[in-house]
C-alpha cells in the first residue's frame, strides 16, 4: 500500500492488534484493498493506449474495429490504434505536424506544404515498413482531397 494508506490493523484499537483472528483478518482486508488499488491503477492507464496491457489492447481494437495480425508486436499494434483512433481531417499543418510527432515522435520526419502547387510531402525516416504503411495510410485518410500527397520513407 502506499504511504498514504494505513494497514487494516492500525485502524483498531491496539487490544486487537495480539489477537490471531483479527491479524489474520486485517492481512486479508489489506489484500484485497492492494488488489482493488491495482485493478483501479490498471484501469486508469488503460483509457490511454500507450499504457495499456494487452486486454485492453483488445478491447480498444474491439471498440475501433481493429483487426490485429497475429504478427503484430504491442508497439504496432498501439500505433495502429493511434492511428485509427481521434483522427480527424487537420485541416492545418500546425495539426499534421502534432500528430505525426506522436506517431513517430520528434525528428523522425519532415514535413513541407507547398500552399502554391496545392501540395504536400511527408518524409519518414523511423520505424518498420508495417509502421511506415500504417502511418501512410493514415495521412491520405486525413489530408483534404485537394492536395497532391507524397508520402515517402527517408533515411
Amino acid at each position: 500500500m502506499s504511504e498514504k494508506q494505513k494497514e487494516y490493523l492500525d485502524c483498531l484499537p491496539p487490544l486487537f492488534s495480539n489477537v490471531r483472528e483479527f491479524r489474520a483478518l486485517a492481512e486479508v482486508i489489506d489484500n484485497a484493498i492492494r488488489r482493488a488499488y491495482d485493478d483501479i491503477a490498471a484501469m486508469c492507464d488503460a483509457l490511454f493506449i500507450k499504457y495499456a496491457n494487452d486486454s485492453w489492447l483488445a478491447r480498444h481494437e474491439d471498440v475501433l474495429g481493429v483487426t490485429p495480425k497475429p504478427s503484430d508486436t504491442d508497439a504496432v499494434r498501439r500505433l495502429r490504434l493511434a492511428a485509427k483512433g481521434r483522427f480527424g481531417a487537420p485541416y492545418t499543418e500546425s495539426v499534421l505536424y502534432h500528430r505525426l510527432v506522436e506517431l513517430c515522435g520528434e525528428g523522425n520526419f519532415t514535413l513541407n506544404v507547398d500552399a502554391a502547387a496545392s501540395s504536400l510531402s511527408v518524409v519518414i525516416s523511423a520505424g518498420s515498413d508495417e509502421e511506415f504503411e500504417i502511418i501512410k495510410d493514415m495521412i491520405i485518410r486525413m489530408v483534404p482531397a485537394n492536395l497532391d500527397v507524397s508520402v515517402t520513407r527517408g533515411e
